[in-house]
This record gives C-alpha cells, structure tokens and sequence, in this order.
C-alpha cells in the first residue's frame, strides 16, 4: 500500500525534475509542474497518514491482554482462559482458514465491533478445591509417606515393638510444553473488525488449557519412554501404561463398580464409591468429584428410593462457580468436557478425589509472545504462546476412588 503511494510520488518527482532540466520552460510545462508538486505534497502526507497507521496496528497487536494461567493461585471461574473456538462463517462457508486470498471477507468491515464467540470455561481439574495448584521453577521432586508407623498396645515390663514410617519419591514434575503459533498477515490484521488479534490470542490460551485437561484427566502413559508422563486424574491403576514400573502411580485407589440393575443399585453404587471405599480420615480433608458430560446427565436423572433426587445442583446463574455444578452427598461435583470414553467395562465414569491427594504442577508462566521477523518476507507476522504444566498423585492413590462401568 504504502509502496506504490512512493512508487507515484517518485514518478512525479522524476517529472517535475525532467522539466525543470529544460533550457526552455513553457506555460504549460511551468503549470504542470505546479500540479506536480500540489500532488507530491499530497503523496507525502498520504505516505505519512499510512505509515503512523501502520505502526498503530503494530503497536495495537502488541497490546495484547495479558493471559495467566493459575500458578499458585486457581482459576476459580475459569476467568482467565474463558474463551472457546468460534467458526468463521462468510461466502458460503462454515469453517475459515486465515491467510487465504479472501481474507477480507473473514470479517467484512461494515460489521460492528462484536465477535459471536463460543464461550466455556475450560478446566474442571484446575478448578477443584481438592487438587493444589502449585507453581515450580524448576524440576521438581517431593517425598511423601508411604506408610504409616504402627501403634500397638504393650504389656507392662514389655519390649516396645520399633515402628518407623516408609517414604517414597514422587516422581519429578517436569513442565512438559504444549506449544503453538498461529501466522497473520498484515492486511488481516490491519482490516479486520473487530482485533483478530485478540481473539487469536485468546483461542491460543484456551488451546492449551483444554489441551493440559485431557492430559490431567486421560494420560495413561505413567513414566512412559515417550516423555508423557503426566498421571491422569480419571484413569483407573489397571489402565495405566507402566512401561517397566511394577505398579500405576494409583496403585492403592479403590475401584467401585457401576451396578445398574435399578435405581437403587446405581445410587448404592455412589454411596460405597465414597462412603464405603475411602477411608474416613480422607473426608475430612475435603473431597470433590470429577465426571464427563454424559454420565453427568444421568446423575441429574438419579433419585433415591422416595423419589428424591440425590444431586443438589447449584442455584446460581451467574457462572460464578466455573464447572462446579452442585454436590453430591455434600462434596463438589465438577464436570470436564476431556474426561475419557466411558463406554466398555473397567471404563472410569467418576472420580472421587479427596484433599491432598493430587496436585498439577506449572512450570513458570504462562508464555505469549510476538515474532514480527521470521515471515516477514511473506508479509507475515507470528503470534506464539507456550505451557508448561504437569500433574502427580500425592499419595498412591489412598484417598482417591473410582466408579467404573460395569
């Protein structure tokens, strides 16, 4: 844009000074030249007008809203990462691709400022009071006990029986990367309404908070060579890869199986998840549970042999409670959208999850950051974010119980 609008002034210039190079200046070559000049002015203030304009666009990309996921703190609503994917719809087309050759029509000008998004907040696991949420600098390695010492009555004048406690290491956290860049060009970024920038930015963020949910709740591969070492929350000790480990990282969860006989057998099935399976001192440090969507919905539909229903859904609107749906017999029930395929037996359909007994691990910050130099030769600019998170069973499993599919 602003190259041809030089291309045109020094063509005039270029006039202008072939003219005043002859030995013999007409009228009509003296007004020719004033026009000249009257339109080099105007291409100067035309090339400065677009130049301040394009280094406001610059200036605007780089204003981009600064995007955190919760380190120490938590994502209590899900506020920081509360955006989703939202489809590009013009020309005919259900789903766009940015730096195609009708760029322009991506997000026609005459639109007002507003983008019709596709909201949700994005992690459940995150948002459970039961799981800490720390933030490492560096890698990382915990003891935790692994037995208790046993106390035993002695006879008067007896020996005391010795009794230590056993520890064990829990393996490194170690702030595995999810990574992304997403190429604007600068015409898009210059005419789109409203800022594209932002909302790539934003998909970007959500791109890797329920990227790192299904690693928190799904990844199997415990201490795998493959590097995928996070331990999933909604993965059973029987489902988990080893690779040479003589036993999951859960090893000591109970498993509850789904009995679906009538509604009698499913609620008793609950009922022994927690109150029958978890050892009582785990109570009272807080438990929640985790589900998926679909068995979520037959909860809702569940009730007890009177005929009253045994979730408590939550009665507020607002969202402020994130993916904290309600209780069921008193603790939280959040829902994730990444929990795994529950539909063959031994499949984990709920997690009961008990204080203390799970944390997710950040390493350092969320990352985001502007590369204006790499693609520039394609007119190019690249916009590229980074996670590094990681999540570790604090017991073995103690504390912790599943309800499986029949």
């Amino acid at each position: 844009m602003a190259d041809s609008i030089r291309e045109k002034r020094s063509a005039a210039a270029a006039e202008v000074a072939a003219i005043m190079n002859n030995e013999e200046i007409s009228d009509a070559d003296f007004k020719r030249a004033e026009e000249l000049d009257a339109e080099i002015t105007a291409l100067d203030l035309e090339i400065e007008n677009k130049t301040e304009a394009m280094k406001a666009n610059a200036e605007r990309a780089l204003a981009r809203p600064t995007i955190e996921i919760a380190g120490a703190g938590r994502m209590n609503d899900g506020s920081e990462l509360d955006s989703f994917m939202r489809w590009f719809q013009s020309a005919g087309k259900q789903e766009r691709a940015l730096n195609t050759g009708d760029d322009s029509s991506v997000i026609p000008t005459v639109l007002a400022d507003e983008m019709i998004r596709k909201r949700a907040a994005v992690s459940a696991v995150r948002q459970m009071p039961a799981v800490s949420v720390v933030n490492y600098e560096n890698d990382t390695e915990l003891s935790a006990v692994n037995a208790r010492m046993t106390v035993g009555l002695v006879a008067e004048g007896a020996s005391i029986t010795n009794s230590e406690p056993t520890f064990r290491r829990v393996n490194k956290f170690l702030g595995l990367s999810s990574k992304v860049q997403t190429h604007l060009t600068d015409e898009i970024i210059a005419d789109s309404r409203p800022d594209i920038v932002q909302e790539v930015l934003l998909q970007q963020a959500e791109g890797h908070g329920l990227f790192w949910e299904s690693q928190y709740c799904t990844s199997t591969a415990f201490d795998s060579t493959a590097g995928d070492r996070t331990e999933g929350l909604m993965v059973s000790p029987n489902q988990y890869t080893l690779a040479g480990w003589g036993a999951a990282p859960n090893n000591l969860a109970t498993t509850e199986t789904y009995v679906t006989t009538d509604a009698g057998t499913k609620v008793q099935s609950l009922v022994n998840a927690k109150i029958a399976d978890v050892p009582a001192q785990y109570w009272n440090a807080g438990g929640n549970w985790i589900m998926g969507q679909a068995f979520y919905a037959e909860l809702l539909g569940m009730t007890d042999d009177n005929g009253r229903p045994i979730f408590q859904p939550n009665f507020d609107s607002s969202g402020a409670r994130g993916l904290e749906m309600g209780s069921l017999f008193g603790d939280p029930v959040f829902v994730t959208s990444e929990a795994p395929t529950a539909d063959s037996t031994g499949d984990v359909l709920a997690t009961y999850v008990s204080g203390g007994t799970y944390r997710v691990a950040d390493r350092g910050a969320y990352r985001s950051f502007f590369d204006p130099y790499t693609h520039s030769g394609s007119g190019k600019v690249a916009y590229i974010s980074s996670m590094r998170s990681d999540a570790r069973f604090l017991t073995q499993g103690e504390g912790v119980s599943y309800l499986l599919h029949a």
